[in-house]
């Protein structure tokens, strides 16, 4: 059975008239309305993107353990994320500062300073070479 809550505190369950959020889920279903709020919104739109990602097994292990916790499959994650950004037209959250290592480098090899230059690949690896 598909449940789709909506924001106006009602909800759709398929093959059914809309029915007012509570008495749908204590009611008909006998299920808790705490279980609502995990909830996705199902949209209109066709599903038929596919998206493929290789990721480290720990990283992965890890997230997927939040989202649990969270009540979030990891495809309702990603279709989280994607949302977000297109409705940002960026990343949802700010990217890091670098840290004063890394942006000193970036300072000095902007304004030329410590940078090597190389004619080919071959003569930039021979240069780590001790």
């Amino acid at each position: 059975m598909a449940v789709t809550v909506n924001f106006s505190g009602s909800c759709y369950i398929m093959g059914m008239n809309k029915l007012p959020l509570f008495s749908a889920v204590f009611n008909q279903y006998k299920r808790p309305v705490a279980d609502v709020l995990h909830l996705s919104y199902i949209s209109d739109m066709t599903k038929t993107a596919i998206i493929q990602a290789r990721i480290e097994p720990d990283t992965k292990q890890k997230a997927e353990a939040v989202l649990k916790r969270l009540g979030l499959s990891p495809t309702d994650a990603i279709r989280l994320f994607y949302r977000q950004i297109a409705l940002r037209k960026g990343l949802p959250f700010p990217v890091v500062i670098p840290n004063k290592l890394t942006a000193a480098t970036l300072r000095n090899a902007r304004d030329g300073k410590d940078v090597e230059t190389f004619d080919s690949l071959d003569e930039m690896f021979g240069s780590w070479e001790p």
